[in-house]
């Protein structure tokens, strides 16, 4: 699918997220006259995900009563994603340190 944000992307990613910058937050020195560090906040507006990595889907029952324990039949959708498909990258902090996210 085509991204509704124009922002670069990996069209070969098995996963993406698109995202709208929110705010950007200036982090205090850490070290004395060190102070280009920030943490980007943004929200996400849509995820892409290639259809191959992801887990059959299921039907989950769902209580949207009044709060007394008894399921109204209620029925939605769960996809999960398969991680050893996507192998999700994360950011560690400084420099180039990242790692892969797995199940266990």
């Amino acid at each position: 699918p085509v991204p509704s944000i124009a922002a670069p992307f990996v069209p070969q990613s098995p996963m993406f997220m698109e995202c709208r910058h929110v705010k950007t937050v200036k982090i205090p020195e850490i070290f004395k006259g060190d102070s280009m560090y920030s943490l980007i906040v943004g929200e996400v507006i849509n995820i892409h995900i290639r259809k191959d990595c992801l887990e059959p889907e299921i039907s989950i029952e769902q209580d949207v009563g009044g709060g007394n324990g008894t399921a109204d039949g209620v029925r939605n959708r769960c996809v999960s994603v398969d991680l050893e498909k996507v192998r999700p990258v994360a950011r560690l902090g400084y420099g180039q340190e990242y790692t892969v996210v797995l199940e266990d």
